[in-house]
């Protein structure tokens, strides 16, 4: 289960690159997670083991470097413009909590303004939890 969040979450699109930092000793190895990513996707992924790395910092430290050198890749790339009809939002709906300055039935009018155009919306909030057994947000 771990692997296929994991990998799940790697696979994400609002996700560019990857960087794993693993023991050495889990049941989810580095190096196998990395495989598997690499399979499912063809973004850039590195892992370290920190057992294999020869310790702690010296791990960081190439974790860190390798981060801000996807961070860069990630910030040539170019914006491309899109038809409305492509795009399909999953907006997470809730009661307002604080002062978020977010307006009520902003969520369902940009939903509407999407699938007017082609596009599409999936919303989910406290109320979807209730009517599947499980607790509310």
């Amino acid at each position: 289960m771990s692997q296929k969040v994991l990998t799940g979450f790697a696979c994400n699109p609002n996700v560019w690159g990857v960087v794993i930092i693993g023991l050495g000793c889990e049941t989810v190895p580095h190096a196998k997670l990395k495989e598997k990513i690499q399979a499912m996707t063809s973004k850039p992924v590195v892992s370290f083991g920190i057992q294999d790395e020869g310790g702690t910092l010296k791990t960081i430290e190439k974790g860190v470097r390798a981060a801000r050198e996807m961070a860069a890749q990630a910030g040539l790339q170019q914006k491309e413009l899109f038809d409305i009809s492509e795009l399909y939002m999953g907006i997470e709906c809730g009661p307002p909590v604080g002062d978020q300055g977010l307006q009520p039935g902003l969520p369902g009018h940009h939903s509407h303004k999407t699938s007017d155009h082609g596009g599409g919306a999936a919303g989910f909030g406290p109320a979807d939890l209730r009517r599947r057994g499980r607790k509310g947000l």
